[in-house]
């Protein structure tokens, strides 16, 4: 959320001012400091949007803790599951690696054509 328009119009941010307008009403979220100028109400003010963050934080902790049961419950569920490579291997991995060669394949000799060969002779040595 880029702009404190979007966090106004969000879900969460009404249930949180909903549920802390039961305290004193209005509750208060986000507030211009001009509209609560002096010390009683400007306190007001803060101790309103205070009482907004203390149930947006405990609606965030709530909603982590759902999130840490869920992730207790999906690691169970994948430490029962019986594993997959528990030793046995395919028999199509089996064939590949039958194939598989660590020795360097040289090329074919080239052939050479038909005729007549010549040779050099050392002069020396004749």
């Amino acid at each position: 959320m880029t702009d404190y328009h979007d966090t106004q119009n969000s879900a969460t941010y009404k249930q949180a001012i909903k549920a802390t307008n039961q305290i004193e009403e209005p509750s208060l979220g986000f507030v211009r400091p001009a509209d609560n100028r002096g010390g009683t109400s400007g306190s007001t003010a803060i101790i309103k949007q205070n009482n907004t963050q203390i149930q947006l934080l405990v609606q965030t902790v709530e909603l982590l803790k759902d999130l840490q049961e869920r992730v207790k419950k999906l690691e169970t569920v994948i430490q029962s599951k019986p594993s997959s490579s528990s030793g046995t291997i395919s028999e199509d991995l089996v064939e590949k690696l039958s194939k598989l060669s660590i020795v360097e394949q040289q090329p074919p000799p080239k052939k050479e054509p038909k005729g007549t060969l010549r040779v050099f002779r050392n002069p020396s040595l004749s």
